[in-house]
């Protein structure tokens, strides 16, 4: 297995010591006390309006990105292939990611599978270099390595375990990700039947670290089929369309979809360039030490563009 901490170096290993527990930008004063910190902020609107909505058009206040609670989410892009699939979360689940930790002050917390997590794809969403340092990363390349690391993760946030990210290790996890979940369990390293044993015992172990936790994780799978039928059982469904003006988030359990983004003249727009600037928006406080270049591919200068009345 393969630990890191994706960081503002843009491409290499973090690879500093100590935490930053103490630090003003982080009102938790310990692991102990982030989850329900930020239960707390969202249940009682503690995130400051600029982390709700971002743009007033005619009084009315347009979210951009779903707000997560204390659950288990599955993020389903409306793709068939494996290969399809992961292309088309790589970026909306980095923007989530990113931003769910971002409103609650802590870190991401992410079991890789397939590679998803790569600094290019954060730093295409992210609203300044050092938003990347809130990043860490445990990589997976076998069935038991995933399994295990599933494991690692809950009892590390149970105390009875040492954190399975390296360092510089993080005390403030804010939302877990698992990208792929099902993946590394078609491999053919097992038998069939105990693969999805082994699977449908991570994916509850994930479930319960959201609900005794308080702390949002956030899925997705490399299939549809009966293998990965639990998943979305267990699961709220966030979906991903793609459109041609760009991806978008609809889920009803959460009363949350993407509308559309206002450019100026009239003109709005979803792209995942755009995404960075509406993160930067949303984060003032990151995004004041500097952020990531906004330039190249999917630049609101050439993306595609949408009227309101052609969202449908």
């Amino acid at each position: 297995m393969e630990h890191d901490a994706i960081t503002g170096r843009m491409g290499t290993d973090s690879r500093r010591g100590g935490s930053s527990i103490g630090d003003p930008r982080w009102p938790a004063s310990s692991r102990e006390g982030l989850p329900g910190q930020c239960a707390r902020q969202r249940s009682g609107g503690a995130v400051d309006d600029a982390a709700t909505a971002v743009d007033v058009d005619d009084g009315l206040a347009l979210p951009e990105l779903p707000t997560l609670e204390d659950n288990l989410y599955l993020l389903e892009p409306d793709a068939g292939t494996a290969r399809s699939r992961r292309d088309a979360v790589v970026g909306p689940l980095h923007a989530l990611a990113l931003d769910t930790a971002l409103s609650a002050g802590g870190d991401v917390v992410w079991i890789d599978a397939g590679g998803h997590a790569t600094t290019h794809a954060f730093a295409r969403v992210a609203p300044a270099e050092r938003a990347l340092d809130r990043v860490h990363v445990a990589r997976a390349f076998t069935t038991h390595q995933h399994y295990t690391l599933v494991e690692q993760v809950g009892q590390w946030l149970r105390d009875d375990g040492d954190s399975p990210f390296g360092a510089p290790a993080t005390d403030r996890p804010a939302v877990v990700v698992a990208p792929a979940l099902d993946a590394l369990y078609r491999e053919g390293e097992l038998r069939d039947v105990e693969a999805r044993r082994l699977l449908t015992h991570s994916l509850a172990t994930l479930a319960a670290l959201a609900r005794e936790h308080d702390i949002p994780v956030v899925l997705t799978r490399a299939r549809t089929d009966s293998d990965t039928d639990p998943i979305e059982t267990a699961a709220t469904t966030i979906g991903l369309e793609e459109t041609r003006f760009g991806p978008r988030f609809v889920c009803d359990d959460l009363d949350f979809e993407t509308l559309v983004y206002r450019v100026g003249d009239g003109i709005h727009q979803t792209t995942i360039t755009y995404w960075a600037a509406i993160l930067r928006a949303r984060h003032p406080a990151v995004a004041s030490d500097g952020s990531v270049a906004a330039g190249g591919t999917g630049s609101t200068a050439q993306s595609p563009t949408i009227g309101p009345e052609e969202i449908r």
